[in-house]
């Protein structure tokens, strides 16, 4: 249940060589005509009815690099895969984002389509080379979305944008079938707070203010703060070797070499224990001590503070520790440390089922299927269940320094990782992000039937939540959308 990416996005294709980032962008600047005929001509591509047509394309798609790299007859076969996939396809609009600046700026083409077989909406989303005339380097991902729409240029307080967004909602509701929450408040009062859709597949209970949702990995976050507060309190420091804290680990120099820190930076090289043979279990682990055979078996990728790989073994690891140092069962000590000072009375570490609980849906036909959660999910990787209302007691128990002093939440929400990952950047247990001269915090979360978005911009003392308990494109383009219209990047 941490997984990070949706269920519902159709498949994650790699057609070059370098790693898969994530090519969700929200730093997104004013379309350039050259760049966005790319992804016209791509589209052209897909629709082409014989060989040659597309062949002739490629060279107008794909760069150079690409085409030597990867050979015209793989790419022909790739793009007759798209074809195969998608059907016949309609250019709605491509759009250029940015991330990085200078010799480290990096663009991301978004393609958005439309099936004619269904009328439904993709993103094909591709990196482009850096080198003019910025032809497709890879595609890394394609993504189920709604109709794409334009922005309001007005700020997300005014009037007339809070209406257009809660148009916005409806619409998605009534195409889409969205389900959810979404909360934008400045300091603690809330601008926008609208519950939609239904907690359940047969459409019996209308989703509430109070509905508790599964937020995935956005529990990292609560993690951190339990750590945090033991570093605080003079019981844990960030540069702590973790071996003598988990003396059953086996001897390792790598794991001798891991700090505390690098488990909460996803710099500890760690690999990521949710595999196919850990999604295939029989029985999914109930404590956190079962999961430590899966963690282990994994290995690892690079030596401690050497690269950055999000896995959630780190955050197990890290509830092991914090079990060890409190005396205390893990879900017990966050509940203690972290949820009632804040006053978040809604939100649990581990999930529960009945009613008050959205419960996580597919797309099954022109309605929706119930997922069968795992019993006695929710671990320190992630899969609490909370409320859009005590996330904002979150919000406000961390710029009030109720919960850590100021200088430890700086420290969790400043960069931990380097220059060892360009495509996104990391504190302590948060994710970190700039936008159109706006900088903000929080985390994300994504699961089998759960979408999450936590974001703080102190500048503005503005919290956005968003969640939803499906497996629906149209929840990526909402969170997307109000971030856009906070930070001001159209």
């Amino acid at each position: 249940m941490t997984h990070r990416r949706r269920a519902g996005a159709a498949a994650i294709l790699l057609i070059a060589a370098g790693s898969i980032a994530r090519a969700a962008a929200e730093n997104q600047t004013a379309p350039s005509p050259a760049l966005e005929e790319v992804g016209a001509r791509l589209v052209a591509a897909i629709n082409a009815d014989d060989e040659a047509s597309r062949r002739a394309l490629l060279p107008q798609v794909f760069s150079e690099a690409t085409l030597e790299a990867v050979g015209t007859e793989r790419l022909l076969r790739f793009v007759a895969g798209l074809r195969q996939q998608l059907g016949r396809i309609t250019l709605h609009h491509s759009e250029v984002a940015e991330h990085g600046r200078g010799a480290d700026l990096r663009r991301v083409l978004h393609v958005f389509v439309r099936q004619e077989a269904d009328g439904r909406f993709k993103d094909l989303q591709a990196r482009l080379d850096p080198a003019p005339p910025h032809a497709i380097k890879e595609v890394v991902f394609l993504a189920e979305v709604a109709e794409p729409v334009y922005l309001p240029n007005g700020d997300i307080t005014a009037a007339e944008t809070l209406a257009w967004l809660d148009r916005y909602v409806t619409r998605l509701v009534e195409a889409e079938g969205l389900s959810g929450s979404l909360l934008v408040a400045r300091g603690d009062e809330a601008l926008f707070e609208r519950s939609f859709g239904f907690e359940d597949a047969g459409r019996t209970r209308p989703v509430v203010a109070g509905s508790r949702f599964a937020i995935a990995s956005g529990g990292k976050m609560f993690t951190a703060l339990a750590v945090a507060r033991l570093v605080a309190a003079g019981k844990l420091s960030w540069d702590a070797p973790i071996a003598p804290l988990l003396p059953e680990l086996p001897p390792s120099p790598h794991l001798a070499a891991c700090r505390l820190r690098h488990l909460l930076s996803h710099t500890s090289g760690i690999r990521e224990y949710w595999t196919e043979e850990f999604h295939a279990l029989p029985s999914p682990p109930r404590t956190l001590r079962e999961y430590l055979p899966h963690v282990l078996k994994v290995g690892t990728a690079f030596a401690p503070g050497e690269g950055f790989a999000y896995s959630n073994s780190n955050f197990i690891l890290l509830g092991l520790i914090l079990e060890r140092v409190s005396g205390e069962d893990y879900f017990a000590h966050v509940a203690h440390q972290v949820f009632e000072p804040a006053g978040m009375r809604a939100t649990l570490a581990r999930q529960i089922e009945g009613p008050g609980v959205a419960e996580p849906l597919a797309r099954e036909g022109a309605g929706w299927r119930r997922i069968e959660r795992e019993p006695g999910g929710g671990s320190s990787a992630g899969g609490a269940l909370s409320t859009p209302r005590d996330l904002l007691r979150f919000a406000r128990a961390l710029r009030q320094a109720t919960l850590v002093p100021g200088e430890l939440l700086r420290t969790l929400t400043s960069s931990q990782i380097g220059d060892h990952a360009r495509e996104e950047d990391y504190g302590f247990g948060f994710q970190l992000f700039e936008a159109g001269g706006a900088r903000s915090w929080g985390h994300g979360g994504q699961a089998p039937g759960a979408g999450f978005l936590f974001r703080y911009f102190p500048d503005r003392d503005l919290t956005v939540v968003a969640c939803t308990n499906q497996d629906n494109g149209a929840f990526d383009d909402l969170a997307k959308n109000v971030v856009k219209l906070v930070t001001g990047q159209r």
